[in-house]
């Protein structure tokens, strides 16, 4: 879990009261898609969006409907060579990460994690 000091969320490791659920985010992708064309892209963040169980589905859900998908996934281990994969399994368009330094050691002392463990 990310310990970033300059975020002003509070990171905990389970949704919120009040995330949506798989249902409720299918029903906000419809409403995107009814926006017509050129359709915008949908861009999915967190926290991280890996956390979440329903991830790939919510996006086959989007380019079944025309939408283009963007992930702004966290750099952490959920960011794998499995996450890599289905990102680019699912057309994920484009894909945003922060990196705040060239040196691991002063990247994982801003963002509070270490990739080493």
């Amino acid at each position: 879990m990310l310990t970033c000091p300059y975020c002003r969320a509070e990171a905990i490791p389970k949704p919120l009261p009040g995330e949506l659920s798989t249902a409720e985010a299918m029903e906000l992708i419809d409403g995107v898609a009814s926006f017509g064309s050129p359709g915008p892209i949908l861009v999915i963040t967190g926290g991280d969006p890996l956390m979440r169980g329903d991830l790939w589905d919510l996006i086959s859900y989007a380019s079944e409907r025309g939408i283009r998908v963007s992930l702004t996934p966290s750099v952490t281990t959920l960011l794998n060579d499995t996450a890599i994969r289905k990102i680019s399994e699912h057309g994920v368009s484009a894909v945003s990460i922060s990196i705040d330094s060239p040196y691991p050691e002063v990247h994982d002392s801003i963002r509070g994690f270490s990739l080493k463990g």
